[in-house]
């Protein structure tokens, strides 16, 4: 059975000393391998490999919904119609607001706008919600293993003594 070992060939001493090549630093690496000198390089749990993924899913969509309020604002100040304030986006008012456009094209971008505005809210409070529900899982699970080891990183990562920032300034600061 084959065993794969991926690390990092620049944070290894014995390759930064001596001839260069390719050939040379292959047999280095063999002779390291060999020996079981290597250190991997941490790939993560695949739990935490799927919050990774949920916070940048969500993390995205929160930017594509600034992205398209923005466009939003946009066309309206490019037909000189102030729209200082959020009750640009709020579903009530549309009508209101895709009146003050006067040409049908323009409207008919907006309309699209507004479609893909509710998309991303949707996405957003479905996105967030999961990827809460799951990091608190995690650390349910985690608290259960570290109770068995004695340890408690509960309360160094983030459990229920740590402040209640929101995700997006969380997610930065969990690596995630």
């Amino acid at each position: 059975m084959a065993h794969l070992v991926v690390c990092n060939p620049r944070k290894m001493a014995v390759l930064k000393q001596g001839n260069k090549s390719d050939k040379i630093d292959a047999r280095k690496l063999a002779e390291r391998l060999r020996l079981h000198d290597l250190k991997p390089v941490y790939h993560g749990e695949t739990g935490v490999r799927m919050l990774r993924e949920l916070a940048r899913s969500y993390l995205t969509v929160v930017k594509d919904l600034s992205r398209v309020m923005n466009r939003l604002k946009a066309l309206y100040r490019s037909w000189a119609i102030p729209c200082a304030g959020r009750d640009v986006y709020y579903t009530r008012h549309r009508s209101q607001w895709l009146g003050k456009i006067p040409e049908a094209g323009t409207r008919r971008r907006a309309e699209q706008l507004y479609q893909q505005l509710d998309m991303l809210q949707h996405l957003r409070q479905q996105g967030g919600a999961n990827c809460w529900r799951r990091v608190a899982t995690y650390h349910h699970d985690l608290a259960k293993t570290d109770s068995v080891l004695g340890t408690d990183s509960f309360r160094v990562s983030g459990g229920a003594d740590s402040d209640s920032a929101s995700f997006s300034q969380q997610a930065p600061a969990l690596d995630l």
